[in-house]
């Protein structure tokens, strides 16, 4: 089947949404349902920086999923005051999820992908955040064997369900379970969810400009081959840390 769908690009933050959700089943131990659809898109990694751009010799996928709402086709630096504010803290405390296919010509429609993040592969690197909750009022301490904080050790399966020159579709899969051999038993509380989705392709040099403006980072670019880092999205226990504040 080929996607009819269009996609409504917002002027601002606040605004619809770009991308689409077609499906979320699932929830966490807590009750607690992501949301994810307040952007999506994707890009293809075409190039990187080592002394000068380079072409790669394998085009990446990135894809990009977050509750936060923003117009990812505007350069997010042009914000100023109280709006860029705004538009950062709802990044940086929304859920949100990142993958990257190292192949991003080898995505014909019914081509699967599956990751466990504790035996990571290259071809598909997948990483979570779960955006934070307000604190209730009259509680002296915040338990975190209460709160679903960190997603652990994830295991995920990607389908790729349709694609065009513009947009492409996916169904991910996503089991989060503890960290136990990090001795955090309950602290990471498990959970279970499957999302349907549909990203449009952007230009990568915005895309990456955005992505590292709503992180908090220098828009120089930075040597690869590792690229950026997403500070706030867990991808394995290994660098799951505790919080720094207890």
């Amino acid at each position: 089947m080929r996607l009819t769908c269009c996609f409504l690009l917002i002027t601002g933050c606040g605004g619809a949404a770009v991308g689409e959700i077609e499906a979320l089943e699932g929830q966490f131990e807590n009750g607690r349902r992501p949301d994810f659809g307040g952007t999506i898109f994707a890009w293809k990694d075409e190039t990187f920086f080592n002394a000068g751009y380079q072409e790669r010799e394998t085009p990446a996928l990135e894809v990009l999923a977050t509750r936060s709402r923003f117009d990812p086709s505007q350069d997010l630096l042009r914000f100023e005051g109280d709006a860029f504010l705004d538009l950062q803290k709802d990044f940086l405390f929304a859920d949100a999820f990142r993958l990257r296919l190292a192949d991003a010509q080898a995505l014909d429609v019914g081509k699967k992908f599956q990751v466990d993040s504790e035996s990571p592969d290259p071809n598909f690197l997948f990483a979570l955040k779960m955006g934070a909750e307000p604190m209730e009022e009259g509680v002296a301490r915040d338990d975190p064997r209460e709160a679903f904080r960190l997603p652990g050790h994830l295991e995920a399966g990607l389908e790729v369900l349709d694609r065009s020159e513009q947009q492409i579709q996916f169904r991910l899969n996503v089991s989060a379970k503890r960290c136990e051999d990090f001795g955090e038993g309950p602290a990471y509380l498990p959970g279970e969810f499957v999302v349907t989705f549909t990203a449009p392709l952007l230009g990568e040099r915005l895309s990456e400009h955005n992505v590292k403006v709503l992180l908090g980072l220098s828009t120089v670019p930075l040597p690869d081959p590792n690229g950026f880092s997403f500070p706030g999205f867990t991808q394995n226990c290994n660098n799951n840390p505790r919080p720094p504040i207890d």
